[in-house]
């Protein structure tokens, strides 16, 4: 008798724990293939990567070539290329023109000085997408600033930025108040001489963040 149910006993164990964990183990493996794979999706397309690449170099380059034939299209296309919130953050530091006042202003002492800068690219890596989906982008090299009263004139020094890439949507809905369309307007509202995607809503890569990984950027190469 005592054999008897001590035999139920350990049947009851097998079905109330044994498969219970089972299931449990069953489902942890599972639920890492299925992280695997979906990571594995996430891999950038070689048309992604090259067009993350390609935008980390532009704006590297319009950022830090604050030259005065092309200081204002650089900081234009920078309106189009950055997010809108990231565009905040740079003009509360005072690294990107408040208005286009400001603009303005900015060329025409950029214009009287002479002033030039020249930029050299040396590396672009690129990471995997974090958490969030944001794409890391490093590109690093040299710039150099001078101008003709030699106020601006700067020693070559090397630059370290990693940018954070996402996508968001563009919004092709015209203002009534306004007299220009809005996809002649970039997020920061400046006009923009950049070319527009051609469909209404479509996907375009942005950069959300900046990093400056080098502490040596000139501050006279800033906007």
């Amino acid at each position: 008798m005592y054999w008897r149910i001590q035999k139920i006993d350990n049947q009851k164990i097998i079905r109330q724990v044994v498969i219970p964990v089972a299931l449990v183990v069953s489902l942890g493996v599972n639920f890492f293939f299925i992280s695997n794979n979906l990571k594995k999706k996430s891999i950038l397309s070689q048309g992604q990567k090259e067009s993350f690449a390609s935008l980390a170099k532009n704006v590297t380059i319009h950022f830090l070539d604050t030259s005065y034939i092309t200081y204002k299209y650089n900081t234009m296309c920078l309106m189009r290329e950055l997010s809108p919130s990231l565009i905040q953050k740079l003009r509360a530091a005072e690294e990107l023109p408040q208005t286009e006042q400001q603009l303005d202003s900015t060329a025409q002492e950029y214009a009287t000085k002479r002033r030039v800068s020249a930029i050299r690219i040396d590396s672009e890596t690129q990471g995997d997408p974090d958490n969030s989906g944001f794409v890391p982008v490093d590109v690093s090299g040299i710039t150099v600033v001078s101008s003709a009263d030699e106020s601006d004139t700067s020693e070559p020094r090397p630059f370290h930025f990693r940018y954070l890439i996402g996508m968001i949507k563009v919004a092709t809905a015209k203002d009534p108040l306004d007299s220009e369309p809005e996809q002649k307007k970039g997020h920061g509202g400046f006009n923009s001489l950049v070319a527009e995607p051609k469909q209404e809503n479509d996907l375009i890569p942005v950069v959300v963040d900046i990093q400056d990984l080098s502490g040596s950027v000139p501050n006279n190469a800033s906007h």
